[in-house]
């Protein structure tokens, strides 16, 4: 953590393409008998919530290359709740609108922002309808297109449009890749 509102020490996060990949994943891991070598190590760091999320990649943006483990990624998640009787399509439709904001915006900075839309699948403390991950791929960056979007028109229009529909609460971290990911179809 950078900065955090969340309960959260640290974040472990696993992409796969889809649920029949993760299976096999999941199954490949347990049966090399790493499962059952890291499962002490990782439970002695501490008690772990699990959850599953459809994963909705919004913008590219660029990845921090964290090759040598030296956190070089600012990344952003929100955790939010929806607000009176919205629903995800509103969540959905506020999406579409941030995009249009940020086309507009025509900020380089904002052009390697990578923003994901989290939605459960199956969850783990139930503290969230869904969620928002965003990333720059260094700190100098996340610093001039955050300031970009929160001083622009247009920015503040995209967070007036989510505010209507929900209310967040918002970490910074470090991030950096363990292995690097392939490329998902």
């Amino acid at each position: 953590p950078f900065r955090q509102a969340t309960g959260y020490d640290y974040i472990w996060g696993i992409v796969n393409s889809d649920l029949e990949a993760m299976a096999a994943g999941t199954k490949s891991y347990v049966e090399s008998g790493n499962a059952a070598a890291m499962a002490p190590r990782f439970a002695s760091l501490g008690p772990c919530d699990s959850s599953v999320v459809f994963f909705d990649q919004l913008t590219q943006g660029e990845m921090g290359s964290g090759e040598d483990r030296i956190p070089d990624a600012a990344v952003e998640t929100f955790s939010c709740n929806f607000r009176g009787d919205a629903g995800m399509e509103d969540v959905e439709d506020a999406s579409e609108y941030w995009l249009e904001q940020i086309e507009r915006l025509d900020s380089p900075d904002m052009a390697k922002y990578r923003a994901s839309l989290l939605m459960p699948f199956r969850g783990g403390t139930g503290a969230a309808d869904f969620g928002w991950v965003g990333n720059y791929p260094d700190w100098a960056t996340f610093a001039r297109g955050s300031m970009a979007y929160v001083e622009s028109k247009e920015g503040q229009a995209a967070d007036s449009r989510f505010d209507r529909v929900s209310r967040c609460q918002s970490a910074l971290w470090n991030g950096y890749w363990v292995v690097e990911p392939q490329q998902l179809p």
